[in-house]
């Protein structure tokens, strides 16, 4: 069941026959797929989710400031809600209480005293990084984890042990990578950071120099962006090459990459960027498959598998779009988080939380955070193209 507040109605779709067939025929398919060898508790769930919806201001003026947010959460929740409907068909009694938190610190701050939040098993929410740190006092008091579905923390040192952020912070890309480096098999590493001037750009470089004396067999080198023509000073033959281009600037990714695509000075090396990249005006795309271009990401949607291909139609049937990467999210921790509280008698164990293998999109390896209090998503999707130009997840391999 449903309680909602102030939040986005579901778009009506035609041929509601077909559709509620398609969500029948889905919704077997993946109690199926989820049920193999599982117990569930038979208590009812209490859900509580806090998102800037900001439907008054959209409904208003569809130009809003709050547009972007509110529209991410409001397809996250829609594929949160047929998360939550396949799990119901499990078995799992689930009541959910959805609230608009508006963007407004102070409204905000009064949802946090409602007994829909105070007596929840869950929190989903906030978004922002400001809700966050109003958070850590309610955790302190409450002891009710509360999920970051949607954002990555850049520079917000939030110590809060009742955290769970469902994307890394962006400081611990460096622990993650290297981890899966290691676990890959390669140990023999030639690793140089070029950073930009942006104000996110230094933080992977920074937090790369505090653990690279854990990584010995590594070689790792930290340097301006602006000293990119000096990599041949770097470069070693003997090595793995690996290039890490910790900048969003356009002009300076793609001027880095040109150095790098020299092969009168360079072969074999391996470029790691950002997931922004795919935002640019100009992309070249075989200079990245040249360079074994990777792009780090917490999301990543395989788009040949079966159950997620019925998720996307399924999607198209409901809300007549495309599923993007915010309602695949929402489906897949609905999965994930439900799946892990009733299998722990309504009680989430960060301990006990393992992937399910019916989530249609990117995977979770939740675990303790490397830098501080809380928890989150510790792995990293590895975003390539491999020998026939397809669009894979290299991370796969190195698990």
């Amino acid at each position: 069941m449903i309680s909602a507040q102030n939040h986005p109605q579901r778009l009506n779709g035609n041929k509601l026959l077909i559709v509620f067939l398609s969500i029948f025929c889905l919704l077997s398919q993946i109690k199926e797929a989820c049920s193999q060898n599982t117990s569930y508790t038979k208590d009812t769930l209490h859900l509580a989710v806090l998102m800037p919806f900001c439907s008054k201001e959209i409904l208003a003026d569809e130009l809003s400031p709050k547009s972007a947010l509110g529209n991410a959460c409001r397809s996250y929740f829609e594929g949160l809600t047929i998360g939550l409907d396949s799990m119901s068909k499990n078995g799992i009694h689930i009541i959910t209480h959805v609230f608009d938190t508006k963007n407004d610190t102070l409204y905000f701050k009064q949802l946090l005293k409602k007994n829909e939040v105070l007596n929840a098993n869950l929190i989903i929410g906030p978004v922002v990084a400001v809700g966050q740190q109003i958070m850590k006092k309610f955790s302190d008091e409450a002891h009710i984890y509360h999920v970051s579905p949607l954002l990555t923390l850049t520079k917000s040192k939030i110590e809060d042990p009742y955290l769970i952020c469902m994307n890394p912070d962006l400081e611990s890309y460096a622990d993650i990578y290297l981890k899966q480096c290691y676990q890959s098999g390669q140990t023999d590493i030639n690793l140089v950071v070029f950073s930009g001037k942006g104000k996110n750009d230094k933080i992977i470089a920074n937090r790369l120099n505090k653990i690279k004396s854990e990584y010995p067999s590594f070689s790792i080198q930290c340097l301006d962006i602006d000293k990119n023509i000096h990599y041949k000073n770097y470069y070693q033959l003997n090595k793995t090459n690996l290039v890490w281009i910790d900048s969003e600037n356009e002009f300076q990714v793609n001027s880095t990459l040109k150095i790098l695509a020299d092969t009168t000075q360079f072969i074999d090396i391996q470029v790691i960027g950002t997931k922004k990249w795919l935002d640019y005006n100009a992309n070249n795309y075989p200079l990245w498959k040249k360079l074994d271009v990777t792009l780090l990401s917490p999301y990543f949607l395989e788009t040949t598998g079966k159950l997620t291909t019925q998720f996307i139609e399924l999607f198209k049937e409901i809300y007549n779009r495309e599923p993007d990467e915010y309602a695949v999210a929402g489906y897949d921790q609905a999965i994930l988080l439900i799946d892990a509280l009733a299998k722990n008698n309504g009680k989430f164990r960060v301990d006990q939380n393992k992937k399910n293998e019916a989530l249609v999109g990117s995977e979770y390896l939740i675990g303790s955070k490397p830098h501080n209090k809380g928890y989150q998503n510790n792995y990293l999707n590895q975003c390539k193209f491999n020998e026939e130009f397809m669009w894979i997840n290299a991370a796969k391999t190195t698990k």
